[in-house]
This record gives C-alpha cells, sequence and structure tokens, in this order.
C-alpha cells in the first residue's frame, strides 16, 4: 500500500508544472493538486462500487464474500463523502477568502 502511495505521489509531482514565482502561483498549484486528487477519489469510488457489485453477484451466498462487498461499499462511501466534504470545504475557504 506505501509502494502505491508514493507511486500516486509522484506521478502527481510529475504530472503537475511546479514552476511557482508568486505566491499567487502556489496557491494555483495546491488547488489544482486538489482538484487532481478529488478527481481520483471519485475514480477510486467508482472501482470499489464496482468491485463490490461483482462480489455481490459471485457470492452464491457465501457469507463471507457478502460481508467484503458490504465492507467494499460501506469504505466507498465513506471515501467519497469524504471527498464531498473536502470540496465543501474548499469551497467554504475560497468564498470566505
Amino acid at each position: 500500500m506505501k509502494k502505491i502511495l508514493s507511486i500516486l505521489v509522484l506521478i502527481a509531482v510529475l504530472a503537475l508544472p511546479l514552476t511557482v514565482s508568486s505566491a499567487a502561483d502556489i496557491t494555483d498549484v495546491l488547488w489544482e493538486i486538489a482538484d487532481w486528487l478529488k478527481t481520483l477519489v471519485y475514480a477510486l469510488a467508482v472501482i470499489m462500487f464496482i468491485y463490490a457489485g461483482i462480489l455481490f453477484l459471485t457470492s452464491s451466498g457465501n457469507v463471507e464474500t457478502l460481508g467484503k462487498a458490504k465492507k467494499t461499499i460501506f469504505y466507498g462511501v465513506i471515501g467519497l463523502a469524504i471527498a464531498l466534504l473536502a470540496e465543501a470545504l474548499k469551497a467554504a475557504v475560497v468564498g470566505w477568502v
């Protein structure tokens, strides 16, 4: 898990142009990183829901597999809620400043 996270961070750093010359540029770069991460979280939530659906369909009444599918949906919803709350917080901060 740590390797995957470090690879994602490395890709994020290399994918964004980080030429910063003023404080306004720094905030723009930070907002771009936040938007990129938000999109990544939304995509991961969709992938988790698809995976959980496949687990439900292929469980054949197996209690362990059903439990795993329910946990996957639960964690996907929690991640999606956190991403939506982060977006609301970002909008509140921008509106306040």
